[in-house]
């Protein structure tokens, strides 16, 4: 549970107000190029050139140069791998440890795949924080991995005087931001040990994003909003954790998937301040849209209170909100629950939901065209086209076609113009359900599938989910009998020709369409099984080059009968 010390919830609509504002200094804008992956200190940070002891840009002596120089700075990170081997004890001037960013930056990597920074299992690996001066600041991540952070009980997101005080927490292993907004687009956070991977105290942008396999929550804390589209997080601790309602900021998610994070999808707790009769407030309002969640050991969504002591007064009816429409919450504990995670949890459905266990979870609202009490049939979480990972739809998915059947993209509760991975809804008669549009058997090849037949069929090499089939698979025959028919791993059927050799050298091997093979006994060997023994005791047959060589001709009537036979029957074989 997150819990807020007194004065918090003024600290947060300061927050809010500033970053609403939008004005913003006077400033000239620099571009950093780094050229070593080497972990490295500026010579001289605030000259404005990025350059360490050796000449070279390091990504740190980057960092130390954007701070120093007032206005929006870009660091342009080559492929690479950049690993922060400079530990030292905790401070916020990003000599050591973390990189400390103080002011609007953007980090411009090559790829998510390609460049990575690494925070050496032994330090955060971002640090966003900056003095409240009332202008919003926003630090960007862009095509970069931020992997293998550790949070410090020592290093704090810290260092943000506000008109209210200190606004101080821990954690965050991946990344922090502390009044700073945070963007990341195609990027990657990935085995971060800590509370979480991300820990924002300010507004979250995720665009076609991954936050995987951290050990904590992939998101939490996000106390001023947040907009994640096209994403993906998977495999945490925990997936996101959601703060307080401020200003009117919310949580919307939409066309993105939240898969086997731990006991929770999503947490959207109420939250209490400290004392005997604690005042407590809902969280931030979550909006899920064309969002898969799944996979969970306890429920999808968490919105109710957790025991605090003393006589906590609970506003509207104990829980959060959290409204749901054109998505799929199934393959999880419950789909919801509440009060200390054994009460009842609330989702207020905005129609076309697939809810397969409402145990502890009422659902309030329109419940339009929602499905109840059955599974999704989920493919595996995988590529399936796009830049996250994905849960394909089935053939025979009740979410297929099961969406909201106004023209998709035309707001309110439609389903969203296109699915996690940029595919076109609808590809039937109405869109899907979830963050996958099936687009499987439509006879044209769609991003994702290797091969589509124009069915929903296993065996004949494109299978039901328009992957290969495996090469060496019978597959649809020829109606012809001298053919083997198998696929050959790129989606076709081969019809290879019959080897129709028996090994027996008394027979012509032949094949007929419609008989298969046919092996003709030669009139020269006699009954069955002579010729064989002739062989063995008297014949040397090469068949390789066809010749012969004969040792007792009395078992032949001539020994150039013997040659044209033998030769006859290495020609067969």
């Amino acid at each position: 549970m997150w819990r807020l010390g007194p004065g918090t919830s003024r600290l947060l609509g300061a927050l809010a107000a500033g970053l609403l504002l939008g004005a913003s200094a006077v400033a000239h804008a620099a571009t950093f190029t780094v050229d070593i992956t080497a972990d490295a200190v500026d010579a001289v940070p605030g000259d404005g050139i990025c350059a360490t002891a050796a000449g070279a840009c390091s990504l740190r002596a980057a960092v130390q140069e954007a701070n120093a120089l007032a206005g929006p700075d870009t660091i342009d990170l080559p492929a690479g791998t950049y690993v922060l081997t400079l530990a030292g004890p905790a401070e916020d001037a990003g000599a050591s440890g973390d990189l400390d960013v103080h002011d609007t930056l953007t980090i411009t990597g090559a790829g998510a795949a390609t460049t990575v920074i690494d925070g050496n299992a032994s330090s955060r690996v971002v640090e966003a924080s900056l003095p409240f001066q009332g202008n919003p600041r926003t630090v960007t991540l862009s095509g970069v991995t931020v992997r293998n952070g550790k949070s410090q009980d020592s290093d704090l997101c810290e260092g943000v005087s506000t008109p209210f005080g200190n606004s101080t927490f821990g954690g965050g292993a991946g990344l922090c931001a502390n009044i700073v907004s945070l963007t990341l687009v195609d990027s990657v956070v990935e085995s971060n040990e800590g509370d979480a991977g991300i820990k924002v105290f300010s507004i979250l942008t995720l665009t076609r994003s991954t936050v995987r396999d951290n050990q904590g929550y992939g998101i939490a804390w996000v106390a001023g909003g947040a907009a994640i589209t096209d994403s993906t997080i998977s495999g945490n601790g925990g997936g996101l954790a959601v703060g307080l309602d401020v200003e009117g900021f919310e949580i919307d998610i939409r066309n993105s998937t939240i898969s086997g994070n731990g006991g929770t999808g999503i947490s959207a707790e109420i939250v209490c301040e400290e004392g005997g009769n604690p005042e407590c407030n809902v969280s931030a309002p979550v909006t899920v849209n064309n969002v898969t969640i799944t996979g969970h050991t306890g429920e999808a969504v968490f919105n109710g209170l957790l025991f605090v002591g003393g006589f906590p007064r609970i506003p509207g009816d104990g829980t959060s909100p959290v409204y749901v429409s054109n998505s799929i919450l199934a393959g999880n504990g419950t789909e919801c629950r509440g009060l200390e995670r054994t009460g009842e949890g609330t989702l207020r459905s905005r129609g076309y939901n697939l809810l397969q266990t409402l145990t502890s979870c009422r659902v309030v609202d329109d419940t339009t065209g929602n499905i109840v009490g059955i599974p999704a049939k989920l493919g595996p979480l995988q590529d399936n086209g796009g830049p996250t990972a994905t849960h394909a739809l089935l053939p025979g998915s009740p979410a297929i076609d099961a969406g909201n059947p106004a023209p998709p993209g035309s707001g309110d509760d439609a389903c969203e113009a296109t699915d996690q991975r940029g595919v076109p809804r609808p590809s039937g008669l109405r869109c899907d359900m979830g963050a996958y549009e099936a687009t499987c058997g439509d006879g044209g090849l769609d991003l994702g599938e290797q091969c589509d037949d124009g069915n929903l069929a296993d065996g004949d090499c494109c299978s039901a989910v328009c992957r290969f089939e495996a090469p060496g698979l019978p597959c649809a025959g020829d109606h012809n009998a001298c053919t083997d028919d198998v696929c050959d791993g790129a989606g076709t059927c081969q019809h290879l020709t019959t080897r129709c050799d028996d090994g027996d050298p008394c027979t012509a091997d032949s094949c007929k369409r419609n008989r298969g093979c046919i092996h003709r006994r030669l009139p020269r060997c006699g009954p069955v099984g002579l010729a064989s023994r002739r062989q063995d005791r008297h014949l040397n047959v090469r068949t390789r080059r066809g010749d012969f060589q004969g040792r007792r001709s009395s078992d032949c009537r001539s020994e150039e009968r013997a040659l044209g036979l033998c030769r006859a029957l290495a020609a067969s074989m």
